[in-house]
């Protein structure tokens, strides 16, 4: 989710040097990639910040990159795994929202 100015993460949102956002908020979800070189971790990771011992510093610690989301899964993203695009309507100007999935095995 991003703020009004449609650039602005609405949660902590890092990719490697560039900080978008360094303000955590109140979603429990991190999703971390591209692991410090050295680490032998999984290049992509979904991370419960409620979870004992896992923190932004923590996740930072071992992945480059980390943004922090919602722990919904769209019952309209259901209907096609990856990506789902509606349009609604609001005050006469159609809108498109689209909703990503993530997963891990």
């Amino acid at each position: 989710m991003f703020a009004t100015d449609s650039e602005t993460h609405v949660g902590y949102l890092q990719f490697r040097d560039h900080v978008n956002n360094s303000r955590l908020n109140n979603y429990q979800s991190v999703m971390a990639f591209d692991p410090h070189k050295g680490k032998e971790l999984p290049p992509f990771r979904i991370l419960d910040l409620d979870d004992t011992g896992v923190t932004m510093q923590s996740i930072l610690k071992d992945y480059n990159s980390a943004v922090q989301n919602l722990r919904l899964i769209s019952s309209a993203a259901m209907k096609h795994p990856i990506l789902k695009t509606t349009v609604t309507q609001n005050r006469g100007q159609s809108l498109i929202y689209s909703v990503c999935v993530q997963g891990q095995r």
